[in-house]
């Protein structure tokens, strides 16, 4: 409503008001119709009067009585009869103009005049239409009773002329006593389409006053307000001159302490800084040489303490800078996408833990490399995406990066962070750019934070020649978003990931009931020319999927999220292998909610491919080319198996590594055998523990073959094998990777080499076999020159049969030499006493997943061992745990820490030298 209508006390009063003036405006317009009308219909019955008497003469001005002649009494009556019909209208007219009996008056005789009219032409039916226009013109008085007045008359004379001279109106002799009631309907027709019109044309005129109303109240109270604001006007000017005098000294003063407060404030930061990097520092070596749960706890809620107070310290050193004038930027090389997804990659835990998707999208137009300061472009990116996962409960987070102008070398990058959250106000949103300013300020605030992120932010994106800018709806969500230019080389500017081979003209469907997770996966699509489809329901997914197949046009891969309305993604896949023309759709599970062993279950369970969000898109499209078999990802997997594979290197290609094969194993014992059994063939090793530290080894070594353990922490060897078949797709060049796992089903050597691996292992490892698959794939130049063969190791040592049962010593001694193995031992009972804890302790939580993880890791450990009864025993437990039968798992597991009970002794008496101390 209007300003004067905002004060709660005066609402009533204003409405009232309004109302009293509508009602008058009204009733004055409809008074000046009434009598404007009145004035038309008094010339109008003048003119019509001289026009009957004119159709008098004309028609029958004379009758004749032989040869005497005299007026035809058409028009003697057209002559009085007229006049007495007009007199009385005429009069009421001019004296009583505008009032009810008036237009009453003046309806009658306007309807007269068209039954005399009717009268003198002998009741031709053209002069009939005269009512329907008399009707007509009544209805310029907007009074629809008007209407009701005239049509009786005009039926009571057709009726009764219509008995008494039927000729005068009807033009016959014999009279027709209905023939009344067929006129009478007609003008009824009539009036019902002007009745309806009369009542809109009112309430339009009641909605035109009440709009003069309001704006005439309004403009009175603009008057009256600025009345008032001239006299305060005139009082403030003189309070200003005086305060002004009183503003200059305090700014000076102001000016003087925020000098000396950023000095300080940089000061202190650095001497905090020094000491907080000194605790943080020796929290990380404790942490990582501790084995004790509580105390690792412990180290690390102080090294997260720590680094939260650094990253306050830095926002108030930032700020400080920005105060006194020092923060600057520096211009280098950027990756805006792997930028933008790396910042995404580091707050996707915190957004998971919240059970938020958070998504990213880079327009794939952007340059892959520009020139910009990428550090601060990252702390601006963290510091909005961290608060937009901060205060969205429920929904997810959008991370868009647009390519919003380019011109030669120069674009400019729109970026914006959508989320769902609790959303801003106008008055938040007007305030929160300014420093210390959070949208909840009170002291028991649910979020934390300094308040200076997003004033650091802002003069960050001042400083690098953009702006920033927010919108938001309360309780719906906020979208931060700011534009930044960037300079790009003429070399540089068209770079951009390099597509498969063949990946036009696939056709893929989208299943996702997150729209913004399907804009995405659209517009990535559509820039790559991939024609596709979407869809939220998992049900109109196997209708979209059939009636492709029908056509002859089918989906070539469906991109399936695991929660979709209807039916889950593993349910769905069901769903499509039970249709056989759909069965071999290509499937990919997308999710925003991953877990341990989640995408090797995926992989298992028959998907191409595994990808959480936020999804990158190097990765998208990797996917997309195992799916669709493309030859850079998959043709290792129909190569002959006897066929000698053409090898390329990844690395510089500036020689040999010193470290030749890498050894990825999670589980220490594994990978003390894994590298005596190389030693012993000749082969220098380096040794990871999970898919991280793979690709970083790969990205500074060249190596000739890795062997890769499919289950370890961080990534696992499936992530690790697509990240680096995906560098592979631009280089052109192939690293071999062999899996090296526990599993030993029939069906895991085909989702190794789905995945992007060359070739499969099953522990134990054999010391032949790992021969002869090192032969098969390293090519001649790398291979060793020492006697491959195995050492004769443990002939004649002895061993008593009994430990033989629990352990094959001979077979160990042969495949990694007596030496290697006690120090093996040394590793492996301690890794195993802390397993078999891990799953007593998960066994009282009844929690399967932790049962399941170490019994698969024990189960490998004692495979490579050669411990055959520990590794049955632990295959049986990884089996129930999956099926969380708890009612077994228990006997399993006393059974399993008899057998290593019998380990223990075996080895204290086969290798009494080194007795195993608790």
């Amino acid at each position: 409503m209007h300003e004067f209508m905002t004060p709660v006390d005066q609402k009533g009063d204003v409405s009232e008001r309004i109302r009293t003036k509508t009602d008058r405006i009204f009733a004055d317009q409809l008074n000046r119709i009434y009598q404007r009308t009145d004035q038309l219909f008094a010339n109008l019955l003048v003119l019509q009067w001289i026009g009957a008497i004119v159709l008098a003469l004309v028609v029958s001005p004379r009758v004749w009585s032989g040869t005497v002649s005299q007026p035809h009494i058409h028009l003697v009556a057209t002559v009085f009869l007229g006049g007495c019909i007009i007199i009385l209208p005429l009069y009421l007219s001019f004296r009583r103009p505008g009032q009810a009996i008036t237009r009453h008056v003046i309806a009658a005789g306007q309807v007269l005049l068209s039954a005399l009219i009717i009268h003198i032409t002998g009741g031709r039916i053209e002069t009939h239409f005269h009512v329907f226009g008399s009707l007509a013109f009544l209805a310029f008085y907007r009074d629809w009773k008007v209407l009701i007045t005239a049509s009786l008359i005009v039926a009571a004379d057709h009726l009764f002329r219509g008995i008494y001279w039927p000729q005068s109106v009807y033009g016959v002799q014999q009279i027709e006593p209905w023939r009344w009631l067929e006129h009478t309907a007609w003008v009824a027709f009539e009036d019902a389409f002007l009745i309806v019109a009369i009542r809109q044309s009112l309430r339009e005129m009641r909605s035109i006053a009440a709009q003069q109303a309001d704006l005439e109240l309004a403009h009175r109270q603009v008057l009256d307000k600025s009345h008032r604001l001239q006299l305060t006007k005139l009082q403030l000017s003189e309070r200003l001159d005086l305060a002004l005098k009183d503003l200059i000294t305090a700014r000076d003063s102001a000016l003087e302490s925020s000098r000396l407060k950023s000095e300080f404030l940089a000061n202190m930061s650095h001497e905090i800084r020094t000491p907080m990097n000194s605790i943080i520092g020796m929290a990380d070596i404790l942490y990582s040489n501790s084995q004790d749960k509580k105390e690792r706890e412990r180290l690390s809620i102080i090294r997260d303490a720590g680094q939260g107070l650094l990253t306050v310290i830095g926002d108030i050193l930032d700020f400080s800078k920005i105060e006194a004038g020092k923060l600057t930027i520096e211009l280098s090389e950027v990756d805006i996408l792997t930028l933008v997804e790396g910042v995404a990659e580091i707050l996707a835990s915190q957004a998971r833990a919240k059970g938020i998707a958070l998504l990213t999208y880079i327009d794939p137009r952007i340059p892959r490399v520009v020139y910009g300061d990428p550090g601060r472009l990252r702390q601006i990116l963290l510091n909005l995406i961290g608060n937009a996962i901060k205060f969205t409960e429920v929904g997810h987070v959008v991370v868009k990066v647009q390519l919003q102008e380019r011109n030669h070398n120069k674009i400019v990058a729109h970026f914006s962070v959508e989320d769902t959250g609790i959303g801003l106000s106008e008055g938040e949103l007007e305030r929160l750019f300014n420093p210390f300013v959070q949208a909840d300020g009170t002291t028991t605030r649910k979020f934390s934070g300094t308040g200076l992120g997003l004033s650091i932010s802002k003069h960050l994106v001042g400083l690098m020649g953009g702006t920033i800018g927010a919108t938001s709806v309360k309780e719906k969500g906020s979208t931060f978003y700011f534009t930044m230019p960037f300079e790009c080389g003429s070399d540089t500017a068209d770079k951009k990931i390099p597509l498969p081979v063949g990946l036009e003209g696939m056709r893929v469907l989208i299943v996702d009931d997150d729209p913004a997770c399907r804009e995405i996966l659209c517009l990535y699509l559509n820039e790559w020319n991939v024609e596709n489809r979407s869809t939220e329901y998992a049900s109109k997914a196997v209708e979209l999927l059939k009636a492709a197949a029908s056509s002859g046009n089918p989906f070539d891969v469906a991109i399936l999220d695991l929660f979709t309305p209807g039916s889950d993604a593993l349910q769905l896949q069901k769903e499509i292998e039970k249709e056989s023309e759909i069965a071999d759709t290509n499937l990919i599970l997308v999710t925003a909610f991953d877990k341990q062993g989640q995408g090797t279950e995926a992989l298992r369970a028959g998907f191409r491919a595994y990808l959480r969000k936020p999804i990158k898109q190097e990765k998208l499209l990797h996917a997309l080319a195992v799916s669709a078999r493309q030859e850079q990802a998959s043709s290792l997997a129909g190569q002959n198996k006897d066929q000698q594979p053409s090898i390329s290197v990844l690395g510089t290609g500036h020689g040999k590594s010193e470290c030749l094969i890498l050894v990825a194993e999670d589980h220490p014992s594994n990978r003390l055998v894994a590298q005596a059994q190389l030693g012993e063939l000749g082969y220098p090793t380096q040794i990871v523990s999970n898919g991280l530290e793979v690709l970083q080894a790969v990205s500074k070594s060249d190596f000739a073959l890795i062997l890769m353990d499919c289950m370890m922490p961080e990534m696992d060897g499936f992530q690790a094998t697509a990240a680096i078949r995906q560098t592979e797709l631009a280089t052109g060049r192939h690293l071999p990777i062999v899996a090296m796992t526990a599993r030993a089903m029939s069906d895991d050597r085909d989702k190794c080499l789905a995945a992007g691996m060359d070739d499969y292992l099953s522990k134990p490892v054999d010391l032949e076999q790992l021969r002869s698959m090192l032969e098969k794939w390293l090519p001649r130049h790398v291979q060793t020159k020492s006697n491959l063969s195995p050492k004769d190791h443990g002939k004649g040592n002895g061993t008593s049969d009994s430990i033989l049962q629990v352990i094959n010593m001979e077979r160990l001694a042969s495949e990694i030499g007596e030496d290697s193995a006690e120090a093996i031992w040394q590793t492996h009972l301690t890794v195993t006493r802390a397993g078999l804890q891990l799953i007593s302790d998960a066994i009282k939580k009844m929690d399967g997943e932790t049962v399941v993880r170490q019994a698969h890791k024990m189960k490998g450990a004692s495979g490579s061992l050669f411990c055959e009864e520990m590794q049955a025993i632990c295959a049986s437990l990884e089996q129930l745990a999956k099926t969380k039968n708890w009612s077994c798992i228990g006997v399993v597991f006393e059974e399993l820490c008899a057998a290593f009970k019998r380990v223990e002794d075996a080895v204290d008496v086969h290798v009494p030298q080194n007795k195993i101390e608790d």
